[in-house]
This record gives structure tokens, C-alpha cells and sequence, in this order.
């Protein structure tokens, strides 16, 4: 479904860099911002919530779950055991 929305120029700014910087769309990041206000889950595991060092490398997909991104650069990113037993630890796993 489409619809318009109005955004105040300043956010609108941020939210398109942001949107760059995870190397995803504008759409995307209102559906997410939508899925977390609501408490709405995609499929039948907790949406994880990343903190700004873990969406360096990982984002939530679609089914909420963490997915590491693939670096731009092609070197490979550093993922820590702790930000891995975290988000186990959340996602009950």
C-alpha cells in the first residue's frame, strides 16, 4: 500500500543519511521505525534491536532477526562474541 506522509525537513536529512549509512532505503527504515513503535514482529522471533557498534555490522531483517551486512570495502568486519551472546541471549536462542 502506498501512502504520503509529511517529514520536517531536518529529519527527513538525518533519516536519508542514516539510510545510507546501513546501506538501505528510506522505505525500509519507516517500515522498521513502524515494526518497533507498534511492537509488530516479522515472523515468530523477537525483532532484535541493535545498538550503533552492532548495526556497523549487522542489521534486522525481515524476519527480525540480526543479518551481517556486507562491507562496501570488501574487508571483512570484525563481529565480537559478546555482540553474538547478546543478541542470543535477547533472541532466547
Amino acid at each position: 500500500m502506498k501512502t504520503t506522509i509529511e517529514l520536517p525537513d531536518p529529519l527527513l536529512r538525518r533519516v536519508k543519511v542514516l539510510a545510507a549509512q546501513r546501506d538501505t532505503t528510506l522505505r525500509e527504515l519507516v517500515i522498521e521505525g513502524l515494526r518497533h513503535v507498534t511492537g509488530e514482529v516479522a515472523g515468530d522471533a523477537a525483532a532484535a534491536v541493535l545498538r550503533p557498534a552492532e548495526a556497523a555490522v549487522a542489521e534486522t531483517g525481515r524476519h527480525g532477526l540480526p543479518v551481517l551486512r556486507r562491507p562496501r570495502s570488501g574487508r571483512p568486519r570484525k563481529v565480537t562474541r559478546e555482540m553474538v551472546d547478546r543478541l542470543r541471549e535477547e533472541l532466547a536462542l
